[in-house]
């Protein structure tokens, strides 16, 4: 009897002080983000003993989750799975897993700062490219690319299917028409959004919204390490 009331006992302690294990995490986790990010992040403990897991310096899997947070001004929702996950913050996590969505104004934002401002829209499992260019300088016409996405080195490539110009239904070359919408290429830097630890493994194109899965292994969540960006090929 002695031993139940004492166990029972136990894991009313041990259950009292998860949420403060948790809330204890995501403070770790919000004042070690690094410049240029910024919002909040709801944290889960798994395992069964809270405090058995602190007093044996690591926890064995932690989910954190954001609806709000910002990486350079472009907001992103994220879901994030750690797994060995050190109670002292200057050692890394032994494996980090996630997914990120971006909505088609997120897309937008980010198509802008590799210098093509034009708009995007999701369907299909398709990107489509829109905006308005001028021919001989002297006329603005709009245009449509409709694009295939794929993931190359860190980039979501966008590939050209099939492009038009006006509102009407004619389709033209896609090699005249590339050049002139966008010199460069088409393309979206997503590694450089994400710690240098870090890896976009593969690419879903849904509608309205584009999930990047990601992974990793000893993962510093300190300022410095976060900050350490990832680079495309």
């Amino acid at each position: 009897m002695v031993l139940a009331v004492l166990a029972a006992l136990a894991v009313a302690i041990d259950l009292a002080s998860r949420p403060f294990a948790e809330q204890y995490v995501e403070d770790r986790i919000e004042s070690s983000l690094p410049e240029g990010v910024q919002g909040n992040v709801d944290v889960q403990i798994g395992g069964l003993s809270v405090i058995a897991q602190y007093l044996s310096g690591r926890f064995d899997e932690v989910d954190l989750a954001s609806t709000a947070l910002t990486v350079g001004g472009i907001p992103l929702q994220a879901d994030v799975h750690l797994e060995g996950v050190p109670v002292d913050q200057t050692r890394p996590i032994r494996s980090v897993s996630g997914k990120v969505l971006l909505d088609e104004e997120d897309l937008d934002a980010l198509i802008a700062a590799q210098g093509n401002p034009g708009h995007v829209r999701l369907t299909g499992g398709n990107v489509e490219y829109t905006g308005t260019t001028q021919i001989l300088g002297l006329v603005d016409v709009d245009y449509l690319v409709i694009t295939r996405p794929e993931l190359s080195g860190g980039r979501l490539e966008l590939s050209p299917l099939k492009a038009r110009l006006g509102n009407g239904a004619i389709d033209i070359d896609i090699t005249a028409l590339l050049p002139v919408v966008a010199p460069g290429g088409l393309s979206i830097c997503l590694a450089e959004n994400l710690p240098d630890t870090l890896a976009v493994d593969s690419l879903v194109v849904g509608n309205g919204a584009v999930a990047a899965r990601f992974s990793g292994r000893s993962v510093l969540v300190t300022e410095e390490g976060l900050a350490r960006r990832g680079a495309c090929s």
